[in-house]
């Protein structure tokens, strides 16, 4: 029965250092709980578990941070859940003067993740992103511009009376039409006439004035 019992007390922590590697909501704080029922039940506490939790402990310290509880809405899995678009929003909070733990303190309440799981999220899908601040800035100015274009194309849209989707794919056509035809122009041979029509120009209105 004993040794039933510690097994038993083993899977619990077992279970409870996978939450927090698994980034689960409220993992920690959970696993603080079970560890001050260790202590006061005089429960056998196995050293691998002791060792995450004297490691959380000292992060607390030196970061005057509380492990969170447990958010009130579901928890959401991961496959739900856009990686690349929570790398943008750590890079965002962190490019507008936002420190590193205020930035890991929003993203938690946003995603109702762990910080630690947010963290490896961060790190394993930023290396696509761009590397440097004034990169970043021109990406987002490209996106915004794809906005504008995004929200005209929908207001034109609206005023011919047309669907969307048709709309774009009517625009599509008539941009590689345009495409086409400036593929079979001779874009070299019309600026030589132009230069030379401007040229024609300037020498009647120099003899003009003679």
């Amino acid at each position: 029965m004993a040794h039933f019992r510690r097994t038993n007390i083993w899977a619990q922590q077992q279970l409870a250092l996978t939450a927090i590697t698994d980034g689960e909501n409220g993992a920690e704080q959970q696993a603080f709980h079970i560890l001050a029922g260790l202590v006061l039940d005089d429960g056998a506490i196995h050293p691998l578990f002791q060792q995450v939790m004297n490691l959380l402990m000292v992060e607390i310290v030196l970061t005057g941070r509380l492990p969170y509880s447990k958010a009130g809405r579901p928890k959401h899995d991961d496959a739900h859940i856009d990686k690349t678009l929570i790398a943008w929003e750590f890079f965002d909070m962190r490019d507008d003067g936002m420190t590193y733990q205020e930035t890991m303190d929003e993203l938690v309440k946003r995603h109702h993740k762990g910080e630690r799981h947010l963290a490896r999220i961060v790190k394993d899908h930023s290396t696509h992103l761009p590397k440097t601040k004034e990169e970043r800035d021109q990406r987002r100015e490209f996106l915004r511009m794809g906005a504008r274009f995004d929200a005209e194309a929908r207001k034109e849209a609206a005023e011919r009376g047309e669907v969307y989707e048709t709309f774009l794919e009517r625009m599509g056509r008539r941009i590689e039409e345009m495409r086409a035809e400036a593929m079979n122009r001779d874009v070299l041979a019309e600026l030589d006439k132009k230069m030379d029509a401007a040229l024609d120009r300037i020498a009647e209105m120099t003899a003009d004035k003679k």
